[in-house]
């Protein structure tokens, strides 16, 4: 008769990154929603001095590149691999410093520090003790 294999829980540092994650999709879809709506409602970029054939583009696929990237990282945390925890910090280190981009070049707005903060805690939840010992195994 074989035992079954141990299985560790997930550090709470861990699980509260994921959920953080999942909280920057959330926002991401909403902004990209937005995006769509005014993209459809074109008649207001004009003033805003906004190109709908160059910028929006790149917003719309740097957005879409995001949500997905960023679910298949949350999705699979629990696999406990080192690579998706590495690959996650990096994605939330861009999220960092585009939002200083957007701080020099638009100003400081309350949503750009809430998705500055969520960045910083989800990189220090990934790379906290508890957090390294679980991916270490």
């Amino acid at each position: 008769m074989t035992l079954p294999e141990q299985v560790d829980e997930m550090p709470p540092d861990v699980r509260t990154a994921r959920r953080l994650m999942w909280v920057q999709i959330v926002i991401a879809v909403v902004g990209f929603l937005l995006l769509v709506l005014l993209v459809f409602f074109a008649g207001g970029f004009a003033a805003e001095g906004i190109s709908v054939t160059t910028d929006v583009p790149t917003s719309f696929y740097a957005g879409v590149a995001f949500i997905m990237l960023m679910g298949v990282l949350a999705a699979n945390l629990a696999t406990r691999k080192k690579w998706i925890r590495n690959l996650a910090a990096v994605l939330e280190a861009l999220l960092i410093l585009n939002q200083i981009y957007l701080w020099i070049t638009a100003g400081l707005t309350i949503l750009s520090l809430f998705d500055f903060l969520l960045a910083v805690v989800v990189i220090t939840q990934l790379y906290g003790r508890h957090a390294r010992r679980w991916f270490d195994r």
